[in-house]
Formats: structure tokens, sequence, C-alpha cells
């Protein structure tokens, strides 16, 4: 349980976090057989809300866990700390270059979308990926 120090760190971000006990059983697991209850949840909406976020929990001395999609098999998106669920409010892909075949995006944005954006500029991606719809592509 966060201390209220810890509390009043997190709550000065003016980032969704998540407390309840719903919440915190729902993000104990991911794809992997393990699971892990952590602390609080928190969903930002930008990087800028992240990196505020990312700092105040660091300096009220919480481990942060990233989070994706929890597609992961080893059980990297689960631990005691804060879970970031970048997935949810993170998926906007911002830029194409198809000469560099670069893309910058979100770290939210999964496979899926990622494809329908590429199926409108008659760019194909490589098909390995394209079975594996649930997959962030973050970066």
């Amino acid at each position: 349980m966060p201390t209220a120090q810890q509390l009043s760190s997190l709550a000065a971000v003016n980032c969704e976090v998540a407390f309840d006990n719903l919440t915190r059983q729902l993000y104990a697991t991911d794809a992997s057989i393990y699971q892990v209850e952590p602390m609080a949840v928190a969903f930002p909406r930008d990087a800028r809300q992240a990196r505020s976020l990312i700092k105040a929990a660091t300096q009220a001395g919480i481990s942060i866990i990233p989070r994706g999609a929890g597609t992961g098999l080893a059980g990297g998106a689960l631990g005691e700390g804060l879970v970031v669920d970048f997935a949810r409010h993170n998926k906007k892909i911002t830029d194409l270059d198809l000469e560099k075949t670069d893309r910058a995006g979100r770290a939210g944005v999964v496979l899926d979308q990622l494809n329908e954006f590429y199926v409108r500029t008659d760019f194909v991606l490589d098909r390995m990926w394209l079975r594996v719809p649930a997959r962030l592509w973050a970066g």
C-alpha cells in the first residue's frame, strides 16, 4: 500500500491513477503464468504526462513497470510498483516516411492498427508480424 507521501506525489502529476482492487487485480496478470499485484495503475494521456508521472514516482521511491498490451510471456509487465499503461490513450501514429520505411507512433500502437495504417499507403510490412494482432509496436 502506498504511503501518504507517495499518494500526494502521484496526485500532483494530474494523471489518471487507479488504486482500486479491481484495477490492480486486472493488471496483476499478463500472458505469462505469473501474478503480481501492483500498488497502482496509471494511464498517461501523452509523453509529457508519462514523463512527469515517472519522475514523481521515482522521486517518491516507487518502482515503475511499463505496460503495453500485456502479451509478453515472461512477466515483464508485472510488478509490485506502479504499472504505467501506455496502451489505453497512446494509440496515435504520428508520422510516416515511406522512403526510409520509418514511422513514428505513440507507445500504444498495436500491430493491427499499424497494418491498417500501412494498407492506406500501399506499404507492406514483413509478413511474419501480420499474425500477431495484439502486439504493441512501440517506438
